[in-house]
């Protein structure tokens, strides 16, 4: 279901519910905050230094779908797009 801030970046847009366009800006939201939330996992790694072993570890050892920092990306996807 749509959250609030997806109905008001639709209706800024005057993009009708429903529509092709409608669904690009959501898809564009979801992406967005999919990657804020790597950019989240990265500052509270302390850097992308420290980050990026981790991240590749884990898509290595589970891959990429069961990567935890994906797991919790695609969750935070979910909560706000």
């Amino acid at each position: 279901s749509p959250s609030v801030d997806s109905f008001f970046q639709v209706e800024k847009y005057n993009i009708q519910p429903g529509t092709e366009k409608a669904s690009q800006v959501n898809c564009t939201i979801r992406l967005l905050s999919h990657e804020f939330r790597h950019v989240f996992q990265y500052e509270q790694a302390g850097s992308i230094e420290a980050f990026l072993p981790t991240y590749l570890q884990q898509i290595v050892t589970v891959g990429y779908r069961n990567a935890p920092f994906e797991i919790d990306a695609r969750a935070h996807e979910r909560q706000h797009a």
